[in-house]
């Protein structure tokens, strides 16, 4: 029986098919159970993945790359975990993904910070996404383990090896926005940081001065919500069209709907989406934070560049390489892989 390798997130679904093929388990909690037997779908809501990890666990490697055990760490899920790790002892390596969690480790209460600093403390090893991450992991938030750093751009997996395609209410929202002479689209949640507010402010001033007609689809991902930026970015913008929760196997072809996509994050860490949107031959807006290879770069906040930078991508007006760019990150992303698989090899023998 193969070790399992629990706790993965949408990102590893790059990871996934490669990893089964030498012997691993994947636990997935997000997706629809399908018949793979290597992998078992876990509802961590219901506490399903520590009914996993008891019958399972004992003397494993686990490579988990969720949110809630070090990035948001949850009061009721990561005691039972690390309770676990003490008695089954399996050795836990962590991936690390968001590149704002220095940033809001500052804002942490204290039961965040007594959560945060207990992960810290029984985390074996860390792959972070990139080495600032890292570094701030060992200076910053006493990590003493092995850490590497990998960047999260993977391939995408190939045809059917999502985990469910569009829903009708996502299906009629995407037609809706298709119906709009030109089309942006914009990805992340409904909080500051993520800069929904900006984009719609920058789009509205084009729309105003062009008088086009100009469609606004924003991917809410909804794993964070502050309701009063939602109602304040949607007040009076019937041309904003939001979809909520796509799966990563249905994200290729709702880039393709739009002329150009604006990735707003302040705090990015590397930006996963930016890549897949070249990928997916639409021209890319982006802040500075993260990867910015063939995209063009504004600073957060700077709602006249980015309105500047949208108006010449959509009036086909920029040559930044992003061809050859998007073929640099396919051959990248090669190599992390094979990166990835040898540092969690231990977890399939």
């Amino acid at each position: 029986m193969p070790p399992p390798w629990g706790g993965v997130s949408v990102f590893m679904n790059s990871i996934a098919a490669s990893a089964i093929a030498r012997g691993a388990e994947i636990w997935a909690y997000a997706g629809k159970p399908h018949a793979t037997p290597s992998v078992r779908f876990v509802n961590h809501r219901r506490f399903s993945h520590l009914w996993m990890l008891m019958r399972r666990g004992r003397g494993a490697r686990i490579t988990d790359s969720t949110h809630f055990h070090l990035e948001y760490p949850h009061p009721a899920l990561l005691p039972p975990w690390i309770a676990l790790k003490k008695s089954l002892g399996f050795r836990w390596i962590k991936i690390v993904h968001d590149g704002s969690l220095p940033y809001r480790f500052e804002k942490f209460s204290a039961t965040q910070m007594r959560l945060f600093r207990a992960a810290v403390k029984w985390i074996d090893e860390i792959i972070a996404v990139d080495q600032s991450l890292a570094s701030w992991l060992l200076n910053t938030a006493g990590f003493r383990g092995k850490i590497a750093v990998i960047p999260p751009l993977l391939p995408t997996p190939g045809p059917g090896s999502g985990t469910g395609g569009i829903t009708g209410a996502q299906r009629n929202t995407l037609d809706n926005f298709a119906l709009h002479k030109k089309k942006v689209l914009s990805i992340g949640v409904f909080a500051a940081p993520y800069g929904f507010d900006q984009v719609a402010h920058a789009v509205e001033s084009i729309r105003t001065d062009s008088g086009e007609d100009i469609g606004l689809l924003l991917g809410d991902s909804e794993f964070d919500l502050d309701t009063e930026y939602r109602d304040r970015v949607l007040a009076g913008r019937d041309w904003i069209h939001v979809v909520k929760s796509v799966s990563h196997s249905a994200l290729a072809g709702v880039y393709c709907l739009a002329d150009v996509f604006v990735r707003a994050f302040e705090r990015e860490s590397f930006g996963l989406s930016r890549v897949e949107a070249l990928w997916a031959g639409v021209p890319v807006v982006a802040t500075r934070a993260g990867e910015t290879r063939g995209m063009l770069i504004y600073d957060f906040g700077d709602i006249d560049q980015l309105s500047a930078h949208i108006r010449s991508a959509l009036g086909g007006d920029i040559d930044n390489n992003a061809a050859e760019c998007a073929e640099a990150y396919r051959h990248e992303a090669k190599e992390n892989l094979e990166r990835y698989l040898t540092e969690i090899r231990g977890a399939v023998g």
